[in-house]
């Protein structure tokens, strides 16, 4: 009986160039911020969360009833207890608002 032939790997048509590209990950675009809430009335339970910027303002409402139970009349502020600075649409996102982020990594 004959023996068989092992048989040679194909070679690229280049030769031994490879045709995979390298992949590139874009960087991290997404904004981050770490929101410093502090109750108007109880000061005893203010707290910090870090969220992306794009994060709507009824996730903030939805964490602060888990976290304090059932609120009547809950406002929202940006910085200071003013009409002006009243985020009234849950559905707008912290960067609706003007909150500026930052890097996931970088310091609050």
């Amino acid at each position: 009986m004959a023996k068989k032939k092992a048989k040679k790997p194909a070679s690229s048509p280049s030769g031994s160039e490879s045709t995979h590209q390298a992949l590139i990950l874009p960087p991290d675009r997404e904004k981050w911020v770490t929101l410093d809430v502090k109750l108007v009335n109880w000061n005893f339970m203010d707290f910090k969360i870090r969220i992306r910027t794009t994060t709507p303002l009824f996730f903030l409402h939805k964490k602060l009833k888990e976290r304090h139970g059932r609120m009547n009349d809950l406002k929202l502020y940006k910085r200071t207890v003013n009409e002006d600075n009243l985020m009234v649409d849950e559905f707008k996102t912290f960067e609706d608002y003007g909150v500026p982020g930052g890097p996931k990594n970088s310091a609050p």
